[in-house]
């Protein structure tokens, strides 16, 4: 897919780097020499596929699979404390598993989009988890690098504050 115009170049007929390095070839070496850029999901042999092909381009991960990856955490962090909550009295364990129960959507919707219903859920699922107000703030701070850096140089530096 052309990452400018959005327009579908092509695709591959199997997953694998044979078929990857034999299309891309197929283009011929003075366009491959000339990409820039290549935005993938985390599957490695694309990545070294693109490596080899297409010596010049910076590889980045697609946003899509990067929040993928930051939501599955931001879930196991709501799971672990119901996990290791036995140690607790029944009155603690059954208030965290209430706090924590049916909050998954209202962890990974943006805050700013959550009804006040939901807001309320957020805000009993932190009191019940200092990890998971801690995950869900890196979350959101996350989001809005994304949402806001105007480039790779901008986005890295507010990563580093």
């Amino acid at each position: 897919m052309d990452l400018d115009t959005g327009k579908l170049i092509g695709l591959v007929k199997e997953r694998k780097a044979k078929f990857l390095e034999d299309y891309l070839k197929s283009w011929g070496e003075e366009i491959l020499n000339n990409i820039e850029e290549v935005s993938m999901d985390l599957y490695k042999m694309y990545k070294t596929v693109i490596e080899k092909i297409c010596s010049k381009a910076v590889v980045t991960l697609d946003r899509f699979h990067v929040t993928k990856i930051l939501h599955q955490e931001l879930n196991q962090g709501r799971i672990e404390p119901k996990k290791t909550a036995e140690d607790l009295e029944l009155n603690q364990r059954q208030k965290l598993f209430s706090a924590l129960k049916g909050g998954k959507y209202v962890l990974l919707k943006r805050e700013e989009n959550l009804t006040l219903k939901q807001k309320e859920k957020l805000l009993e699922m932190k009191n019940a988890s200092p990890q998971i107000e801690v995950m869900h703030q890196l979350k959101e701070e996350f989001t809005e690098i994304f949402e806001n850096s105007k480039n790779l140089g901008e986005g890295a530096l507010k990563l580093g504050e």
